[in-house]
């Protein structure tokens, strides 16, 4: 009872340090995704995206974690190199699975022998849990996300995601005088270009009875009032 109470643990041992693994690299994965986000902004990447791959990652690995699970002779053998035993934990467990006719007192003898080591078994030292490979990538695309978070705070003074970090930079150092000028000037926005008939417009329009072309004369933008008026305003100054 004590060699299989000692194997039950290692067993639970050997998942949670898989559990620990797996999860890391979702949050490698998810943090990732996240710098992408902070970056490139929700125009190219919604947020959603990033927790499905997320999920999609974890639930893999969890399927996966079914072939790296060992049995429990193949824990007890893990067992005997580490701690030196000569296979007495593996043989018992072997015999416990596996019981041959005829041998029952060999199979009876080497399993006391096996339970009374199993009492003095450390599992720290027998399994000592490995550290993840992915702890690192996770721990600087950690400090990266939560850098990229304050520049963008700092810059729009928002939470929004929807602008792109790269798209502002690539404005910011290749657009050209003129153009920053006319997109500072309207607010961030292209200046709107006025529109100014030329001398063949005006006199195709003075030509034209007043009811015909009134209402286009209405939905032009003219900067300057001066240049442009009708023959019947010119009469009348």
């Amino acid at each position: 009872m004590i060699l299989s109470a000692l194997l039950d643990k290692a067993r639970r041992r050997i998942l949670t340090q898989l559990l620990l693994d797996k999860g890391a690299l979702a949050a490698t994965i998810g943090l990732g995704g996240t710098v992408v986000l902070l970056l490139a902004g929700t125009a190219i990447l919604e947020w959603y995206w990033v927790a499905a791959l997320v999920l999609v990652s974890l639930g893999v690995g969890i399927y996966q974690m079914r072939k790296s699970v060992p049995s429990q002779y193949q824990l007890a053998q893990r067992i005997d190199r580490r701690l030196e035993l000569a296979d007495t934990l593996s043989t018992a467990t072997y015999f416990g699975e596996n019981p041959k006719l005829g041998h029952e007192a060999v199979c009876k003898v080497q399993r006391r022998e096996a339970e009374n080591l199993a009492g003095g078994v450390d599992l720290q030292a027998a399994l000592p849990l490995p550290r993840s490979r992915y702890i690192y990538p996770a721990a600087a695309l950690l400090l990266a996300a939560g850098g990229l978070f304050i520049l963008r705070f700092a810059l729009l003074g928002s939470l929004d995601l929807r602008p792109s970090l790269i798209e502002m930079a690539v404005d910011s150092f290749f657009a050209t005088p003129a153009a920053a000028g006319e997109i500072e000037g309207s607010g961030g926005e292209p200046a709107a270009r006025s529109f100014r008939p030329d001398a063949a417009q005006c006199a195709a329009f003075a030509r034209r009875p007043d009811g015909e072309y009134s209402g286009k004369l209405q939905g032009l933008q003219r900067p300057d009032e001066g240049r442009f008026a009708g023959p019947g305003r010119r009469a009348g100054r």
